[in-house]
């Protein structure tokens, strides 16, 4: 890249923190964080300062963080019924915007009030010249993939398993909400252009877990896919997926150069790549710079996933 992004966090604990030291490693600076309160923002800028050398400023608004530091690039990592109101926000202040998925929820709207905010988010980045994307990272491994098992077009199924450890076990509806944009952007990557079949569609929401299959069909060919995600109370966790049987699961190991990589295994081979939220944020910065056409998971990407998991899910 040729000169340093200049990058804000929004939401200063958690998956923020995590973010912050892939914006540090692809060359960006990390500007400030945004945080709920001065106690958690301090303690997260103790963490990164010792992890990468942090050296912005902490913030407890928003509005003050973006005309204080007019940075490049605002990372949303707050809680998904924020996303909306800081992407808007984000994007009147002529920045950038990399959000987590998903790119806007809200329970208490409907699924045509949830489209009509994220179509208005991806009409407001491109009326003000600015890059929109989404954390579903895993899009990022179908190269890996291929790789690993070999490419295919046209594939007949898709299936994937999903497992995460959460400090309090949430709904099923909620663990959809979370992780079920992970295998769709898998399933968006093979099939940009794929749309979701509503009658095909059934859902299992029991417990801590989300069981759904559907169908998606694209320029006349059909693919039939199965999805599990789950909550449990902690490891191991199965992370798997794979078009037409040819599964892979998905670990990750410490490179050395520091930075954790991505391990992809089956039937007996193995490949290791760069982590996908690596990947991921570095795509979206070249592409900041002008050295990438798009992000990994576009702005109209995003939508079309929104689209497609509010669908599968049945939100009315």
């Amino acid at each position: 890249m040729t000169n340093s992004l200049r990058v804000a966090i929004v939401g200063a604990s958690g998956i923020g923190r995590h973010h912050a030291n892939w914006h540090d490693a692809v060359g960006s600076t990390v500007v400030a964080f945004v945080g709920t309160t001065p106690e958690r923002c301090h303690e997260s800028a103790q963490v990164l300062t010792k992890t990468f050398g942090f050296q912005g400023q902490a913030y407890t608004s928003l509005d003050e963080m973006l005309q204080q530091e007019r940075p490049d690039v605002v990372d949303i990592c707050s809680p998904n019924e924020t996303h909306y109101d800081v992407a808007t926000r984000a994007l009147a202040a002529d920045c950038h915007v990399l959000c987590e998925k998903p790119l806007v929820w809200d329970a208490s709207l409907s699924a045509h009030q949830i489209l009509e905010q994220a179509e208005r988010l991806q009409d407001m980045a491109s009326r003000a010249n600015r890059h929109l994307g989404m954390c579903s990272q895993l899009a990022g491994l179908l190269p890996q993939y291929d790789n690993l098992v070999g490419p295919s077009d046209r594939p007949g199924s898709f299936e994937a398993v999903l497992e995460t450890t959460c400090a309090s076990l949430r709904s099923a509806r909620d663990v959809w909400t979370d992780m079920g944009p992970h295998p769709i952007s898998l399933i968006l990557a093979r099939f940009p252009t794929a749309d979701l079949d509503l009658s095909t569609v059934t859902r299992s929401l029991h417990g801590h877990e989300a069981k759904v299959t559907f169908d998606v069909i694209t320029n006349g060919h059909r693919c039939h896919c199965s999805v599990i995600v789950r909550d449990l109370p902690g490891p191991p966790l199965q992370r798997r997926f794979g078009f037409d049987g040819r599964c892979v699961d998905i670990a990750g190991q410490p490179g050395a150069d520091g930075y954790y990589r991505c391990v992809l295994r089956g039937d007996g081979m193995e490949d290791e790549g760069t982590d996908p939220m690596h990947l991921l944020i570095g795509q979206f910065a070249r592409t900041v710079q002008g050295e990438e056409k798009t992000p990994i998971v576009t702005a109209a990407t995003a939508v079309q996933n929104l689209q497609m998991q509010l669908g599968v899910v049945g939100h009315d």
